[in-house]
């Protein structure tokens, strides 16, 4: 069978100079950019190689200690529920009791769903922590009305409506002189110098996508798979024009530059033979490019799928391997640490075990319910 024929990937992508040709400065910087854009490509296909492993370990390693801490917060919940029924606590007790439940349950539903009966611990608390804001509420209002009176009511029968009517008036003249003052705004930003920059702009846009297009459908008639016979170059070309279509929606004058070299100059020498004001548009697009892939770079950190892996890839992918398992195992003795903590509301002295745990649990994590 015949082996299709592939594009030379390994050619760079340059003008190319000579003693008699000398590049100009456009044409240099045409070159810079192309090379620029090559490394930072590199530069975050390697980055990400980097937080794929981290991400794999994590998930083998940290998730499932993490989710076994999550689970034992609503083991928390439980023995806090059981100890408030067989001990007696203040008001002021149960109340913080009750939020630490409501936080515990909280924290544990963020990592996965609960269960019917877990929902329902939660919901129970929540209602009479509400109950008794609602009861703090009203005798605060009661109070109130006792030294200061109905102020509701005497603030409704005071006579404000001729104001009311005049202000409207005001307001709607204000409006009205403003959208004025917007229109002739618009209008003098259409006339002045601003107005000609931004047409001048829009004219350059236009003209560097028409640019990219102009490429992308020479490419497009050539790669077309639907034009070859052989069935072998077929497929080659079916692959080679889905790398044009992305790259043709991303505005990625790079890669277009890189295919048509390829597969139609077969030599780079024809860049050097477009005029300078064609070099100054792929100029422009490849800044624009270069600045896409640097943003691309530093905020790939940020990306969901790599939440909590920012620490881990400061160094080396080894290190952060090492740092991960080591991780993990911090995390299963502080799960093993506070399995021993349940076991204490169990024993002597429990109610005073569920009373500490209580207040360091509000206070170490400055939860909102923590008042």
């Amino acid at each position: 069978m015949k082996e299709p024929s592939k594009p030379d990937i390994s050619r760079k992508l340059e003008i190319k100079g000579s003693d008699e040709r000398p590049l100009s400065p456009q044409q240099k910087q045409f070159n810079d950019l192309i090379h620029a854009i090559e490394r930072l490509r590199a530069g975050i296909a390697e980055e990400r190689r980097k937080y794929e492993a981290l991400s794999e370990c994590y998930q083998a390693h940290i998730h499932p200690a993490f989710q076994q801490l999550q689970r034992l917060n609503l083991r928390f919940a439980f023995a806090l529920d059981e100890i408030a029924l067989t001990e007696k606590f203040s008001r002021r007790q149960m109340t913080r009791i009750g939020q630490c439940i409501v936080g515990l349950c909280d924290r544990a539903f963020q990592e996965f769903e609960g269960s019917d009966a877990e929902r329902a611990l939660r919901e129970r608390w929540l209602e009479q922590d509400q109950e008794a804001k609602a009861t703090d509420a009203g005798t605060f209002e009661e109070r109130f009305r006792h030294l200061f009176g109905d102020v509701e009511s005497a603030l409704e029968n005071e006579e404000d409506e001729p104001y009311s009517e005049e202000m409207a008036e005001i307001r709607a003249a204000q409006a009205r002189e403003q959208a004025k003052k917007d229109r002739q705004a618009k209008r003098n930003a259409e006339k002045g110098p601003q107005g000609k920059k931004e047409a001048a702009k829009k004219a350059a846009e236009k003209l560097k996508s028409k640019s990219i297009r102009s490429i992308y459908v020479s490419l497009a008639k050539l790669l077309h798979p639907d034009m070859e016979p052989d069935p072998d170059l077929k497929e080659a070309k079916q692959n080679e024009m889905r790398k044009a279509i992305e790259a043709y929606e991303r505005d990625d004058m790079a890669t277009l530059l890189h295919m048509e070299m390829e597969w139609i100059h077969k030599q780079s020498d024809h860049l050097g033979a477009l005029p300078e004001e064609q070099i100054q548009l792929f100029v422009e697009v490849l800044s624009g490019q270069l600045q896409e892939l640097q943003r691309e770079r530093s905020h790939l950190p940020d990306e969901s799928k790599y939440a909590g892996l920012t620490f881990f890839a400061k160094g080396k992918l080894e290190a952060g391997l090492r740092s991960i398992k080591a991780e993990a195992g911090e995390l299963a003795r502080i799960h093993k640490s506070l399995s021993r903590t349940i076991q204490d509301f169990e024993g002597p002295g429990g109610k005073q075990h569920a009373l500490d745990f209580v207040e360091e649990f509000l206070t170490e994590f400055s939860l909102p319910w923590n008042f």
